[in-house]
């Protein structure tokens, strides 16, 4: 069985020939059937491949070539931003069009660097159970980048108290004694020295407590 051009098949049927069973297993081959069931839609051109020079059209030609043209991905339906993401460089217009903005951006290039991630809004935050006036509990023990913090929220189910938060020893303005009371959040703003270094240490330290339970506190900070 083999698959033959149609001028091939055809000239087993001419006027007095009797095709044989071999030619009409040829013809059967040769023909481009609906697949049958659980088959895909792909259609088998050759079973072995072959240099003989098969005709793609114009639009076809430009994509198998190696300098693929704005106007035929254009035929595809890409408009200006389909061709900058089929393209190998993306411009930055293109990707705007996407919604992605400066950091989407940069995530979407061959080379993310930490600077990526600058001005990202964070939070560092936990629950205190039993705490003890004067002990430093570590928030951050080495950071692995340097951000800034900018606020603190805190609040008790029992008790009284006030809180400092320290950078690498050194009092956060603002924060360096924030009252703690039970049942309502008290917030307050960072004002200066509230700038940590990669590898410094970040404390929270309560001092003042009067039967004091459960602190729960959230730091906001932004990355640097």
């Amino acid at each position: 069985m083999a698959i033959r051009t149609k001028s091939a098949i055809q000239a087993f049927f001419e006027s007095g020939d009797k095709p044989t069973q071999q030619q009409f297993a040829d013809w059967i081959d040769s023909c481009v059937f609906i697949p049958t069931a659980g088959a895909t839609g792909i259609v088998e051109v050759e079973s072995t491949a072959s240099a003989t020079t098969r005709t793609l059209g114009a639009l076809g030609a430009i994509l198998i070539g190696a300098g693929t043209t704005a106007s035929a991905l254009g035929n595809l339906g890409g408009s200006t931003v389909g061709q900058s993401v089929f393209t190998a460089t993306n411009t930055a217009s293109a990707q705007d069009k996407l919604g992605i903005g400066a950091f989407g951006r940069t995530v979407f290039q061959a080379v993310v660097t930490a600077s990526v991630f600058n001005g990202l809004t964070e939070a560092i935050t936990g629950h205190i159970e039993s705490p003890t006036s004067g002990k430093s509990y570590v928030l951050d023990q080495a950071a692995p980048f340097s951000y800034q913090i900018n606020s603190l929220v805190i609040k008790a189910s029992a008790g009284t108290g006030t809180v400092a938060v320290k950078v690498d020893g050194v009092d956060v303005s603002g924060l360096a004694a924030v009252g703690v009371s039970a049942g309502s959040s008290n917030s307050a703003a960072a004002t200066g020295g509230n700038s940590v270094a990669t590898s410094a240490r970040v404390v929270l330290i309560p001092t003042g407590l009067t039967s004091a339970a459960d602190f729960w506190f959230t730091i906001k900070t932004t990355r640097t």
